[in-house]
């Protein structure tokens, strides 16, 4: 699953943050040595089972 959240930055500029869920190990870790060679920050985290996050939606 490929959530896309946009986020307002302070400067009034727009960011697309990308959530991907449901990858194995090794492509997320591939999805993000993509994205960082065409100069896109990303970062892979592992989520325990149950956990969930909460999200400031302004």
């Amino acid at each position: 699953m490929i959530k896309i959240v946009p986020l307002k930055t302070r400067r009034g500029k727009t960011l697309y943050r990308s959530r991907i869920h449901g990858l194995a190990k090794r492509a997320a870790y591939a999805a993000c040595k993509t994205l960082e060679r065409r100069d896109r920050p990303c970062m892979e985290l592992k989520v325990k089972k149950g956990v969930q996050f909460a999200a400031n939606t302004r």
